[in-house]
């Protein structure tokens, strides 16, 4: 009985550093975590974006990933700028 927990034990940490190892290639294949959280510049909210295809088209958008954390404006926030304005 010993001898399996041992084996379960290193198994379980077999697995757990190929899943920590996977996750980072990922990570470096992409440039960015899943899911990516982005905190708009106005209202504070915090989103979290999960589809990498969307992630890339957004970061396309603001011109970096960078520029994209630093500047994200929300729903809610342009819609308070447009009132602001008006």
């Amino acid at each position: 009985m010993t001898e399996n927990t041992a084996t379960a034990n290193t198994t379980a940490a077999k697995r757990a550093a190929t899943v920590a190892s996977n996750r980072a290639k990922r990570i470096a294949e992409r440039g960015y975590a899943l899911p990516l959280c982005l905190q708009c510049v106005v209202t504070g909210k915090t989103i979290k974006l999960t589809s990498p295809t969307y992630i890339d088209k957004v970061i396309q958008k603001y011109g970096s990933l960078e520029k994209l954390q630093t500047t994200y404006l929300s729903r809610e926030g342009k819609r308070l700028q447009a009132e602001k304005k008006a």
